[in-house]
């Protein structure tokens, strides 16, 4: 049976434009979060404390869970349970090519500034064609 947890005080809430999805996250910090799919079972508390979610295969495509906190023990059913842990520097290596250099990054606030003034678009692509 596999089993998330998430330690201290935590956010539920309801996943934008879908029906019976909730995101549990850490207040204050998105380090880590629990989603939770396709969910069928008693309504949750808005947070919780000290979140721990254990997993079984219910067949059909659910899975039976059972969502332990410090606000008590709540039974569901759910398509799917997915611990998400954001890695912000893993693509930093990657994205740095991309980057401009200081001088670049000088001309192009200027650049957009004259975007307000006749001719400012074309000096803008101008500038753009030079730099490929």
């Amino acid at each position: 049976m596999p089993t998330f947890g998430i330690a201290g005080e935590c956010r539920v809430r309801p996943l934008a434009g879908t029906s019976g999805a909730f995101v549990v996250e850490p207040l204050g910090t998105h380090a880590v979060q629990l989603v939770i799919t396709g969910f069928a079972g008693d309504p949750l508390p808005p947070t919780v404390h000290d979140v721990e979610i254990g997993l079984a295969e219910a067949g059909g495509g659910l899975r039976r869970g059972v969502l332990r906190c410090g606000e008590g023990e709540f039974a569901f059913q759910a398509r799917g349970v997915e611990r998400l842990e954001p890695r912000p520097g893993l693509f930093d290596p990657l994205l740095a090519g991309f980057s401009l250099r200081p001088r670049d990054r000088l001309i192009v606030r200027w650049l957009l500034r004259l975007l307000r003034w006749p001719g400012g678009a074309w000096l803008l692509r101008a500038w753009h064609v030079r730099r490929r």
